[in-house]
């Protein structure tokens, strides 16, 4: 900012309230003063009420004569002055001050001016900088200890600290803060009105009250008067709007996070304000910085910082208008989650993602304190979008399936049996560990009732998916002989379901030695996969093809026809599980053919297309991989380590190693007993179980690198 004061004559300081703005240019005038040659005088505009009183407050803290008081009269007094001139709180007197600078711009070549406002002047020659937020940590680095410094986090310590608070700087108190900071946008006026309660009711105690929108209020007689509160702060800005504006304002507030602007049209506009001028009044909000404006490349956003939608919100309420406004939100938001309920491209997931954040606010609203249909409605977002949730969104599977259980008990079967089946994939992909069974014998009561063939198919397809991964193959295969047998008549309409329970079973066949049986599966299921087109369906049967031939003793068919899979695959330039899974399986049979390096490199491009372990057993299968192609390779420590991990994975899941997994991990093994002592491999898998996902990553990464030591 010093800079931009000694290249440009006029620079406009843009931002929200309570950002900072009146704080660095006082910082930026105290450096500006140690240049002896300079003067610098701050004007503050605050208790100016109206325009035509501007020049009176100018001419009288410039100790200039009265004789004339016109903004052109000041100029001309000023036009041999080298003097810095603030002008603090513009915002609400913009066409005065406008009118000011553009005359100083004109007639007076040596001053320059810093302005601050929630909005720019609009005068020829000027530079805005926006203001930011301090930096604050982000949602993923909340459960983690930030590993970098935040300006925001610092404030709230220093702060906290000079209102006498008695806190440490260790992790647990920086992670409370961490939260907090974000809650609060990174706003230092909120932060310190936050920071200076903890002395009274402690850190857990702000957290909570933030989550009730809480208005921090403040009785340090240094800060302004219109600063006392945040209420105020915002309160300032909001009385000068025009009604129209007000009205846009308010009605955002229901917006928990950045929003579209279609979305904005839709939820804003009613029989006074059509969404024509809706476009309108919000851009005019985000050049008074009540909105701001969020972009990511091509994409653009809005969002009100969390102080400023809480007093929206109150406003809203003040006027008796949430309900109808909040039912505009869900209204839209049904019509919006339609688009993902059956999309089969990715396309969606950067549409919806962004909606996360406000689809979670509206559904708490809908399930505590909405009408029943209202819930219903809610329910209907909960099924469309439960994709988001579990295949896009780390460590969401619990909230979605509360999401889902809410959803539940809100409906009537008999009435909602089309929304109930839209529940089913959610609340079983979303369950972990014991609970997954329970889930899909849950969803199994309720699609029998209603008799939904092709969905009791699916289920069935998922039980023996579960089954499988815990070692239970015969029960497995019984399942998915179960979802055969359901959509054998029915499947000229269920054909997908069809081919993929057809598919599995040949798989679990072959798994169990019964390969004339399964080849006889994989056929039928290719015949109704070319016959129906089904695209997705097609590389499945591949890997399965390659499986049988494996497990029929011929692992060099089996290894080319997984290759020529493979090749096909990457030249749709698609990243996807299939693709991911067929190069684990390829490292498989490469071992079995005693090409350890193929391995590796095959299991580590698999490793590098799976971004989300949490989820995806393939990503673990990728690492004991690894971890067999470095034994043999010997590098015996990492890969005892990285086994170790894994290992301490499959317990902790209750899975077990299937006959093709079993086959790697059993070479593994053998190499690792060969290369280490007893002691040596036992303190090894110990280290390596302790480890996280980063960290046995970047091993896994590392002990492929031929120029890395052993």
């Amino acid at each position: 900012m010093t800079a931009l004061i000694g290249k440009h004559r006029l620079v406009s300081v843009i931002g929200s309230g309570g950002i900072g703005k009146t704080r660095l240019a006082l910082e930026v005038g105290a450096r500006a003063a140690l240049d002896a040659a300079r003067s610098v005088t701050f004007i503050d505009l605050t208790p100016v009420l109206e325009e035509r009183l501007v020049p009176g407050r100018i001419s009288a803290l410039l100790e200039l004569s009265r004789q004339d008081d016109s903004l052109a009269g000041i100029a001309r007094a000023l036009a041999s002055s080298r003097d810095v001139l603030i002008l603090d709180n513009c915002e609400h007197v913009l066409d005065a001050v406008a009118q000011f600078a553009d005359a100083v711009c004109r007639t007076c070549p040596d001053i320059s001016i810093l302005a601050t406002s929630r909005e720019r002047l609009g005068v020829s020659g000027e530079r805005v900088y926006r203001l930011p937020s301090l930096a604050y940590p982000g949602d993923g680095e909340l459960d983690a200890f930030p590993s970098r410094s935040y300006a925001s986090i610092e404030l709230f310590l220093d702060r906290a600290k000079e209102a006498g608070a008695s806190i440490d700087s260790g992790k647990t108190t920086r992670r409370v803060v961490a939260d907090i900071c974000r809650r609060l946008a990174g706003v230092p006026l909120a932060i310190e009105l936050a920071a200076a309660r903890t002395p009274m009711i402690g850190l857990e105690e702000i957290r909570e009250r933030l989550n009730d929108r809480f208005v921090l209020t403040d009785s340090s007689a240094s800060l302004p008067d219109r600063q006392r509160t945040m209420h105020a702060t915002i309160a300032w800005s909001y009385n000068l709007l025009s009604e129209d504006e007000k009205t846009v304002f308010r009605r955002l507030g229901v917006f928990a996070d950045s929003f579209r602007l279609e979305a904005a049209e839709f939820v804003c506009a009613d029989e006074r304000i059509e969404a024509g001028l809706v476009v309108d009044v919000l851009l005019r909000l985000v050049t008074k910085s009540l909105v701001n404006v969020v972009r990511n490349g091509e994409r653009v956003r809005y969002v009100l910082l969390e102080s400023v939608r809480a007093f929206a919100l109150e406003e809203l309420g003040r006027r008796n208008e949430a309900t109808r406004v909040l039912r505009r939100h869900l209204d839209w938001t049904v019509t919006f989650s339609e688009r993902f309920a059956s999309a089969s491209d990715t396309d969606w997931i950067e549409e919806a993602l962004p909606e996360l954040g406000n689809v979670r606010a509206l559904l708490r609203w809908a399930f505590d304190t909405g009408a029943r249909e209202d819930a219903i409605d809610a329910a209907r977002v909960v099924g469309n979008m439960y994709r988001i949730w579990i295949m896009h969104t780390f460590n969401a599977h619990a909230e979605y399936r509360r999401w889902a259980e809410l959803a539940l008990e809100r409906l009537d079967e008999a009435e909602h049996g089309e929304i109930v089946e839209r529940l089913m994939p959610g609340l079983v992909i979303a369950a972990r560990g014991a609970e997954v069974l329970d889930a899909i014998d849950r969803a199994l009561y309720h699609a029998e009732r209603l008799g939904l063939a092709r969905r009791i198919a699916w289920l069935y397809t998922q039980k023996a998916t579960e089954l499988h991964r815990r070692g239970r193959f015969d029960e497995a295969l019984t399942a998915c002989e179960h979802a055969v047998a359901f959509v054998r008549e029915s499947r000229d309409a269920n054909a997908a379901v069809y081919a993929v329970a057809l598919l599995w079973s040949a798989q679990l066949m072959a798994i169990s030695g019964r390969l004339t049986e399964a080849r006889e599966r994989l056929a039928e299921s290719l015949r109704i996969v070319q016959a129906k087109d089904i695209e997705a369906a097609r590389f499945p049967c591949v890997i399965i093809r390659s499986q049988i031939e494996f497990f029929d003793g011929n692992p060099d068919l089996a290894a080319a026809i997984i290759a020529d899979g493979i090749q096909t695959e990457l030249q749709k330039q698609v990243r996807s599980l299939n693709l991911a899974e067929a190069r684990t399986i390829a490292a498989c049979y490469a071992l079995a053919l005693e090409k350890p390096d193929v391995a590796r490199e095959e299991a580590v491009a698999a490793l590098q297309m799976l971004r989300d372990p949490a989820k995806l057993l393939t990503w673990y299968v990728a690492v004991e991989l690894i971890a067999a192609a470095s034994a043999i390779l010997e590098k015996p420590v990492p890969a005892a380590r990285l086994i170790g991990f894994v290992d301490a994975w499959y317990e902790n899941e209750g899975f077990r190693r299937d006959r093709l997994s079993r086959f790697s991990y059993d070479l593994l093994m053998t190499s690792l007993r060969e290369q280490l002592s007893p002691d040596d491999l036992a303190r090894h898998l110990v280290s390596g179980s302790l480890l996280g996902i980063e960290a046995v990553e970047r091993e896994a990464l590392s002990v492929s690198d031929n120029s890395v030591p052993a």
